[in-house]
């Protein structure tokens, strides 16, 4: 741990707070201890700290609120939540809000001493990657993305209704909560609705709730969603499924924040958000009868679209390492590295699935690497068949990284960077059908990724 440099501990028990702030500074850290989640985000907003980390429970800010608020900001430090309470459903919802991990008191001081060396690292490295571009859990360096980000910080201010476009799998549901997450409504509920996972008065009920006896099965009253968001945020899913009749019942809800669970007379009152998401073309889908107009200019007072994740190939290599730390095998160590033939691979694959497919072959990948580096024989079938072999090749410096060992930090960076700028132009000409088609899946105006090849392959830069 001789590393490392800053430490930020928040817990409201002193004892506790004393005793870990003497083990880390006995490891040689830094370490700063408060009881204050508010003062912690002041000190973590000037990026020069590794890690903070955090009990759960606390009566001022909780820990899952900090985590959000720091991935909100988009500050550059590693969280580590603690507690004595929950068990793995809090911990697996620490980690997909973005925790590095999650350690249960009493903490053991070796678990405690590794666990935050390997933050530490994460942090590092994402920082030497440039993954901190983002918004949250949302990852990306692309002109679309960071358009994306510019918007949704605008939306979660705004307190309108936001329709999310895009395909299935390019992270709609993660756009809506950084909106809600950033927005007045922080503190209260995020409840989602999938529309196309219920039949028409299942969904109603889902919706709206239902008094006992409303209909066959209804044995019990059943608050809707709608009530469960009070005061938050309501995440319509693939709203484009959703029936006439249910979206009628919607419509009036949004005119007038009034609705009446299923058997009811009686009307309840309701102050929430309402953002919604969809794979669909609304518009044609008018047309055919199948959607309202009138509801979806209720639900569109803003549009984002969300890019496919081929629209911008820029964004895979800090996605991927984005899901390298989201994954870290803690018994046996992360995988932190990805060799660059796989990088190529992962670039020159076309990604029907997105985002959702892409963080699912680096899991998979995890599994099969033995070591803390990601080869070709950990990508499935489907990734390796789609990639040209020739796009597949690498200069042979990259494959012999011993070799690197023995220069300056700085001259090995840039040997890699150069050998790996080199295999990308490869794989972006060979998969697109002319420059100018390689510069946008690059996110380059042409005379830029012409200024580009002429540097790294001349031979191309003459082609048109």
């Amino acid at each position: 741990m001789g590393e490392l440099r800053r430490v930020i501990v928040i817990d409201d028990d002193e004892a506790v707070l004393r005793s870990i702030t003497r083990l880390l500074r006995a490891h040689g850290v830094m370490t700063t201890p408060t009881t204050d989640p508010q003062k912690a985000l002041e000190l973590a907003r000037d990026g020069t700290w590794d890690v903070m980390l955090t009990d759960q429970v606390m009566p001022r800010m909780d820990g899952m609120t900090l985590l959000r608020r720091v991935r909100t900001e988009g500050l550059a430090v590693e969280v580590v939540m603690m507690t004595a309470h929950g068990g793995d459903q809090m911990a697996t919802q620490a980690v997909n809000e973005g925790a590095f991990g999650f350690l249960r008191k009493p903490v053991a001081d070796a678990d405690l001493a590794v666990t935050v060396a390997r933050a530490a690292d994460s942090r590092r490295m994402r920082q030497t990657l440039g993954s901190y571009d983002g918004l949250g859990s949302l990852v990306g360096r692309s002109p679309a993305m960071r358009r994306l980000f510019q918007a949704v910080r605008v939306m979660a201010g705004a307190d309108l209704s936001v329709l999310l476009l895009g395909e299935s799998g390019t992270g709609k549901t993660e756009v809506a909560r950084r909106i809600h997450e950033g927005s007045r409504r922080l503190d209260k509920p995020f409840v989602e609705l999938n529309c196309a996972s219920f039949v028409e008065h299942l969904a109603e009920s889902e919706l709206f709730g239902h008094e006992k006896g409303a209909f066959t099965g209804a044995s019990e009253t059943k608050v809707g969603k709608i009530a469960a968001a009070e005061g938050g945020t309501l995440f319509l899913d693939e709203v484009g499924d959703m029936s006439l009749a249910v979206q009628a019942r919607l419509l009036t809800f949004l005119q007038s924040r009034r609705y009446r669970r299923l058997g009811s007379n009686h009307e309840h009152e309701a102050d929430v958000r309402v953002l919604a998401a969809t794979n669909k073309d609304l518009a044609a889908e008018i047309k055919k009868g199948t959607f309202r107009e009138d509801l979806y200019f209720r639900l569109c007072v803003e549009a984002l679209r969300v890019p496919a994740l081929r629209e911008r190939p820029e964004d895979i290599h800090p996605l991927a390492m984005h899901f390298l730390q989201k994954y870290p095998r803690p018994r046996v160590g992360p995988v932190v590295h990805l060799r660059p033939e796989v990088l190529v691979a992962l670039t020159s694959y076309r990604w029907p699935g997105n985002v959702r497919e892409l963080e699912n072959v680096i899991r998979r990948g995890v599994v099969y690497t033995a070591g803390d580096t990601l080869g070709l024989e950990a990508l499935p079938e489907e990734v390796l068949g789609r990639a040209e072999p020739e796009a597949l090749a690498v200069p042979d410096r990259m494959r012999f990284p011993d070799k690197l060992l023995g220069m300056p930090f700085q001259d090995a960076k840039a040997e890699v960077l150069d050998a790996f700028e080199e295999a990308y132009l490869r794989a972006l000409l060979q998969r697109a059908e002319n420059k100018t088609q390689a510069a946008v899946l690059a996110g380059l105006e042409r005379s830029n990724f012409n200024r580009l090849l002429r540097r790294r392959r001349p031979d191309d830069a003459s082609e048109p």
